[in-house]
């Protein structure tokens, strides 16, 4: 469908929900749950706002200690490339919405 790749789901267009219009935009979004852009540059109240959405990431996904330490990035590349392949393409269907499953 995309021989020359899809541009890290830039090319995967899907049906607009708020900022989110095409799979990349709907993961920088996490899964439409962070949709709002903010304005550059960032005001006080902004990376206050940054720093509370990370710190809840960080609390709800914790790091696990023994991949943190982890800095070869080919190994980042790996797993990403397995994570895109067994979740993030699963189901997906340019074009189409997403299924409450797939964004749950």
């Amino acid at each position: 469908m995309y021989p020359a790749g899809d541009r890290g789901g830039n090319s995967v267009y899907l049906p607009a929900k708020e900022t989110a219009k095409n799979l990349h935009s709907v993961w920088d979004s996490v899964v439409y749950d962070q949709t709002n852009d903010f304005d550059t540059p960032f005001s006080d109240s902004d990376w206050a706002k940054i720093g509370t959405i990370a710190a809840d990431f960080v609390k709800t996904y914790p790091a696990d200690a023994t991949k943190a330490v982890d800095l070869d990035s080919k190994n980042w590349a790996a797993d990403s490339f397995k994570i895109s392949q067994a979740d993030v393409y699963t189901d997906v269907l340019a074009g189409k919405a997403l299924t409450d499953a797939y964004i749950t």
